[in-house]
């Protein structure tokens, strides 16, 4: 199973990287963890890993998290598929995206806002004008993956205005 071999590399990666004392890289490795272990739904082993890299992400001052899985699990707490973890949330961490200078990180920041807005029932506007803005840097950016899924929900959103011709367009 391709799993439990990324799983065995990932933890030699990190007794490595805690032998060489490697905090960037120790820190990297705990939040691939918590994403890792998040996809095959062991949700306790994520939060662990996703608290340790709060925790160290907070000892360091590490301020710029170039990573989306943050907002992937960020977004999972916010669903109520992973429990509350204090110290992060996904409102924070969109905010701390949209004000770095990362084109990329932006334009998944812009889509996860308007997964947020749509959720608190914000108009169907406001969430088109953060979906526009997410393509826009991803295009940018050129993350041709990440396009996919802002376009995607650009999708959605039509769809949920019953505008099956826009949806099909986008």
């Amino acid at each position: 199973r391709r799993m439990d071999e990324g799983f065995k590399y990932l933890e030699i990666a990190k007794k490595e990287s805690n032998r060489e004392q490697n905090r960037w890289a120790i820190i990297h490795t705990d939040l691939i963890l918590a994403f890792a272990h998040y996809l095959i739904n062991e949700k306790d082993q994520s939060i662990h890993y996703l608290q340790e890299y709060v925790k160290r992400c907070n000892q360091v001052n590490l301020t710029v998290r170039p990573y989306p899985y943050v907002l992937d699990l960020c977004w999972a707490i916010e669903k109520g598929n992973l429990p509350k973890t204090p110290g992060i949330s996904l409102e924070s961490e969109i905010n701390r995206m949209l004000k770095g200078q990362n084109i990329f990180l932006k334009g998944v920041a812009y889509r996860y806002n308007a997964l947020m807005q749509r959720e608190k029932g914000l108009s169907h506007q406001k969430v088109m004008r953060s979906l526009s803005l997410s393509l826009r840097w991803l295009e940018e950016s050129g993350h041709k993956i990440e396009q996919a899924r802002s376009l995607l929900e650009i999708s959605k959103e039509y769809l949920l205005i019953n505008n099956k011709k826009k949806a099909k367009e986008s």
